[in-house]
């Protein structure tokens, strides 16, 4: 389906419905950012600190790394049984209704291990918590996301969607990133006789913040009504393969999963970039990425603006290509060049904004145009597995990203002596970008 005759025979829902829906993302950004964050300095908090482990910060990461290969399993398992659930709330509502009580108790319970001083019941309570939360994560999220690509099917429809839903999940990772002085600095107490911290306090409320996010999805949104479109008769193999024998999918998939790998070792590197070659604190690194992501919500308008007078894949390639310059750029940051290292950073991360807010909302409505792709092809509407194939292939930039830092910290440094490997990290960053573009540019689906 072209983007002149998508949704041209239907009638949207309005700014309310979409805001309803839009909030729903916020426990993405909130739940990911303390997860992300806070967790392994909950369970493993630094050795001279004088507060006994949860855990060792070994079986941590390998804990961790383990749990996420039954997560991504369950993307496109999740993908393919929503897409053939037939309801009378239709297919994807009831694994929401269903799921985010799980969802929510899981990941308040993570917060909760049984004996302070490590032990073997820890490992077991973080496995079984952090499994459920991520399957539960993948049973309600994936769902979500297939709601607005059915419902929503005018480019600009989706892209107001999408704005919106940027600005709900980056509100709630900006939230949780930033709650860290606050957890910290809550006493500990004791509460008919469980121990009570800032951590638990805020997993708590990080639960009910979650269940109420999805309360306006829950009431105000309705699917549209079923269709033979809906009928999808693939078993999971085909499901899988067909949506990979879209020639749209492929130059998508490989070229957002760069984008990701890159924002990535971004993200992992700027502590190192402010405190080694600028000499800057933890706080000043928060206080950029914050900066950063305050700046490109703020510039999402001007790209609902651009997307009316610029094709998106040209715009798509054109933010890969400045991307890559410009964070390639942070390699100089160290050298005297008339201002000071922290200075050279943060003009470098403020003119990314721009790219940064593209790639917050552009990528959503070019999968979904995929989407739309798919049923001409196959005549059915698959969205969820479309979102589960994503999500499986959107796993490795997890690994990927620490594994190309690891290898130029080790081999050139990440120090104030010997800082190359810092300084690579964003040449690496910006190659990776380059890859992204070079992958998108077989992308057949134009204006």
């Amino acid at each position: 389906m072209t983007e002149a005759t998508i949704g041209t025979e239907l009638i949207e829902p309005g700014f309310g419905k979409r805001l309803a829906y839009a909030i729903g993302f916020f426990p993405a950004g909130l739940l990911s950012g303390l997860m992300g964050a806070w967790l392994m300095y909950y369970y493993c908090p630094p050795a001279d600190s004088g507060v006994a482990p949860y855990i060792a910060p070994g079986v941590f990461g390998f804990l961790m790394f383990l749990l996420n290969i039954p997560s991504a399993i369950a993307d496109p398992t999740v993908g393919f049984l929503s897409d053939r659930t037939r309801s009378r709330w239709g297919r994807r509502l009831p694994y929401i209704l269903f799921g985010t009580p799980i969802m929510a108790l899981s990941f308040v319970l993570m917060w909760f291990p049984p004996a302070r001083g490590g032990g073997t019941v820890n490992v077991v309570w973080l496995a079984v918590t952090v499994l459920v939360y991520f399957l539960s994560f993948t049973a309600v999220v994936n769902p979500y996301l297939a709601i607005m690509p059915e419902i929503w099917q005018s480019v600009k429809g989706r892209m107001s969607v999408s704005s919106l839903m940027s600005v709900t999940q980056g509100v709630g990772m900006l939230l949780g990133l930033a709650i860290g002085p606050l957890i910290t600095r809550i006493p500990q107490s004791t509460a008919f006789g469980v121990e009570i911290n800032g951590y638990r306090i805020t997993a708590v409320i990080a639960g009910f913040l979650t269940f109420g996010a999805f309360l306006p999805t829950l009431f105000w949104i309705r699917e549209r009504p079923h269709s033979e479109k809906k009928e999808v008769p693939f078993n999971f193999v085909r499901s899988g393969w067909e949506t990979l024998k879209n020639p749209a999918f492929l130059p998508y998939l490989i070229s957002v999963a760069l984008v990701n790998t890159s924002t990535t070792i971004i993200i992992a590197m700027m502590p190192y970039q402010v405190k080694v070659l600028a000499g800057g604190s933890e706080e000043v690194t928060s206080a950029l990425l914050g900066g950063l992501m305050v700046l490109a919500m703020l510039l999402l308008p001007v790209v609902n603006i651009l997307v009316d007078r610029i094709p998106r894949r040209t715009l798509y390639l054109v933010c890969c290509g400045g991307m890559a310059v410009i964070i390639s750029l942070l390699y100089f940051a160290r050298y005297n060049i008339g201002i000071s290292p922290l200075a050279f950073m943060t003009i470098i991360l403020f003119v990314s904004a721009p790219f940064v807010s593209v790639f917050l909302v552009v990528p959503r409505t070019l999968l979904a145009d995929v989407m739309d792709y798919d049923e001409q092809r196959t005549g059915y509407r698959r969205e969820a597995m479309y979102n589960g194939m994503e999500s499986l292939i959107g796993k490795l930039p997890v690994g990927l990203a620490p594994w190309v830092m690891g290898m130029l910290f080790a081999r050139f440094g990440n120090t104030a002596a010997a800082p190359l490997g810092i300084q690579l990290s964003s040449v690496a960053a910006g190659g990776i970008t380059v890859l992204a573009l070079v992958a998108f540019l077989f992308y057949p689906l134009r204006k």
